[in-house]
């Protein structure tokens, strides 16, 4: 279902240095450029039908229970959900309408989406979306949202993820792509002057129009022996979805 295409790709060394411990640092890092926001094509009659719902910070605790008893997480329960965040998305499947609330904790290590009916009755639960976030409706029966795969140590790496309805209950992937990632290098002597600046860095940005997602990716990297970390612009991908 997918085919990526690339725009072209161009290749900038950077003249930076690197501070304490030999690692680039905020102060010396390239200036990322701030996400792309992706938006939902235009909206049609039945899209305009399912206004977005607002849920207060009990309604909130209430789902991440529900969740949190979908992975079997006791722990997590017994002790609450630190830094417990929400926000929805309104689905239109057929002539109904189905709310898709993404749900983040605990740094974004704790998470997922919880499908609700207008009456708040669940449909389904996914809960192996940790830090589940940027909800929005991705055309016809389908929803878009950002998750953490990885986070912790130094790793990170965040993905873009359409899941499209094959029923009200029944959600599916049709698209899951790295956005960003950070890989830390290790196993190399304190000593090795060379390995002190080594890194890679990905970062992306997603956007909807219709039935195609394009992907815009970029990347920051040092290889062993390199004193600038280099920027190379990986050009956009495109992905068509089932419709």
């Amino acid at each position: 279902m997918t085919a990526p295409t690339s725009t072209g790709a161009q290749d900038d060394t950077l003249g930076t240095s690197t501070g304490a411990g030999g690692r680039l640092n905020a102060s010396n890092r390239p200036a990322r450029q701030p996400p792309e926001t992706y938006g939902s094509p235009e909206l049609d009659d039945t899209q305009q039908k399912c206004p977005t719902r607002q849920f207060g910070d009990a309604d909130l605790k209430a789902w991440a229970d529900t969740v949190d008893r979908a992975t079997g997480d006791t722990e997590t329960y017994a002790k609450g959900y630190p830094g417990l965040t929400g926000e929805s998305a309104a689905i239109p499947y057929g002539q109904d309408c189905v709310t898709v609330l993404a749900l983040r904790w605990d740094g974004d290590l704790g998470g997922g989406l919880v499908f609700l009916t207008r009456g708040n009755d669940v449909l389904t639960v996914a809960e192996d979306y940790p830090g589940a976030r940027n909800v929005r409706w991705a055309g016809r029966s389908r929803v878009a949202f950002e998750y953490n795969l990885a986070r912790g140590s130094g790793l990170m790496e965040s993905r873009f993820v359409v899941l499209c309805a094959l029923a009200r209950n029944v959600w599916v992937t049709c698209l899951d792509e790295v956005l960003d990632e950070v890989e830390p290098v290790s196993g190399f002597a304190a000593h090795d002057s060379l390995a002190l600046h080594m890194e890679v860095e990905l970062h992306g940005s997603a956007r909807i129009a219709g039935d195609t997602v394009f992907i815009r990716r970029s990347a920051v990297y040092a290889k062993y022996g390199e004193r600038k970390a280099r920027k190379q612009d990986l050009g956009t991908s495109q992905f068509l979805l089932p419709y």
